[in-house]
Order: structure tokens, then C-alpha cells, then sequence
């Protein structure tokens, strides 16, 4: 398992959640890989904490889907499937979309200078080819909306849903430039006050890598 030995150890974070974000991190950029056993021991070392901890935060990563544990036996990566595609991009969509809709009447110049600064951010790490980066800002960007949105089931759900799809984007799409012209027109939908076409463009942002990556997994 071929772990960094330098993980940066961050700090006022709870072990769990060390271990937890940065397990995620490596799941997504693929450092644990779909079908891997993994060994909590292995990961306390590099992670530089107990083993208490990383076990609580596998236990989570399984009811997310992330992992696949076997009592007393292992545990692995869970494996991609074509139709993980099929299954988690309609539903991220629609509740993105929904939550476009709900924010536009809480939409301020501060929402609107913020998701324009991250989609600046975005298109800078976009030449410096750092995807994980990138797609963080992404999702930087759609939650503005979802706090303007001012909605805790969308929130909670969305929060899952975009783990999966960063792991599937991370891994097989890598094309993210078309999204800075599409954050753009989702912006200026915001200023105009246009709840329906903000929804429209903001389920097409989210809906159009699904046959990309579903070919990529044939």
C-alpha cells in the first residue's frame, strides 16, 4: 500500500477527522485504490495517530459506500462500477438544481463576488494542472449556492454525493476547463434573478460529465 511517508499533519482537528479527510483524499486521487486492502495499522503510522481513530473513520468511509469491511476478516476499497455513474450524478444534479432555485432569492453581491473569485482560483489551478485542487473549488463554488440555498437536507446529502463523484472525476474525467464558462453563465443567471434558468444551468453543469466517464469505465 503505497502510503506517503510526508503527509502534512494538520492541526486543532479532531484524530478522526485527520484521519477521516485525508483516507478520503487518498481514495479519490486513487493512493488507495478501488479493490485495495487496506491495514489500519499501516494507515495510524502515516496519518501519526492511534489506530482508534482510523478504525471509527473506515467505519464512516463504509456507510458512505467508500469502503468494504468485513468483520474479523479486511478491509478493502470499494470497487468503481459503470453504473455508480448512473447512480450518483441525476441525483447530485437535482439537488443542485433545486438548491439554484431556492437560492436565488437569498442571493447577495457578496454570494456573487465570492463564486466569482473561486472560479478565478479554479481557472488558475486549472494551468497548473491541479486537479484535486480544481475539483475542491468546484465544489467551493456549488456550496455558496447551497448556503445561500439555506437547506440542511441538501447540504448533508450533497456533502456524500460529491465525495463519490470526486472520486470518479478525479480518476477518469480530468476535463474541467468548460466548467469556468459554465460557472460564469450560472453567476450572471444569479444577478439577473432568473431562478429557472440558474436550475437549468446549474443541472447541465453537473449532468454532462456522465457519459464521459461512463465510457472511460467500459
Amino acid at each position: 500500500m503505497p502510503i506517503p511517508s510526508n503527509t502534512p499533519k494538520p492541526v486543532r482537528q479532531t484524530a478522526k477527522t485527520i484521519a477521516l479527510e485525508q483516507i478520503q483524499k487518498w481514495i479519490v486521487e486513487g493512493i488507495l485504490a478501488p479493490g485495495e486492502k487496506i491495514n489500519d495499522d499501516e494507515l495510524a503510522k502515516a496519518l501519526g495517530v492511534s489506530r482508534t481513530p482510523v478504525r471509527e473513520a473506515l467505519q464512516l468511509l463504509a456507510v458512505q459506500g467508500f469502503v468494504e469491511m468485513s468483520p474479523g476478516k479486511e478491509t478493502r476499497i470499494s470497487q468503481i462500477e459503470k453504473n455508480d455513474v448512473f447512480k450518483v450524478y441525476p441525483p447530485m444534479a437535482a439537488l443542485q438544481s433545486t438548491a439554484a432555485e431556492l437560492a436565488i432569492e437569498n442571493i447577495q453581491s457578496s454570494h456573487l463576488e465570492e463564486m466569482a473569485a473561486i472560479n478565478q482560483q479554479m481557472k488558475a489551478a486549472i494551468d497548473r494542472n491541479e486537479i484535486y485542487e480544481v475539483l475542491g473549488l468546484d465544489k467551493t463554488f456549488h456550496d455558496v449556492m447551497i448556503d445561500a440555498a439555506d437547506n440542511e437536507y441538501i447540504r448533508n446529502f450533497t456533502s456524500v454525493l460529491h465525495m463519490h463523484i470526486l472520486r470518479l472525476e478525479y480518476l477518469f474525467f480530468k476535463s474541467p476547463q468548460n466548467s469556468i464558462e459554465e460557472h460564469e453563465q450560472i453567476i450572471q443567471a444569479c444577478k439577473e434573478k432568473d431562478r429557472k434558468k440558474a436550475a437549468e444551468l446549474t443541472y447541465s453543469n453537473w449532468i454532462k460529465p456522465i457519459q464521459d466517464i461512463a465510457n472511460k469505465l467500459m
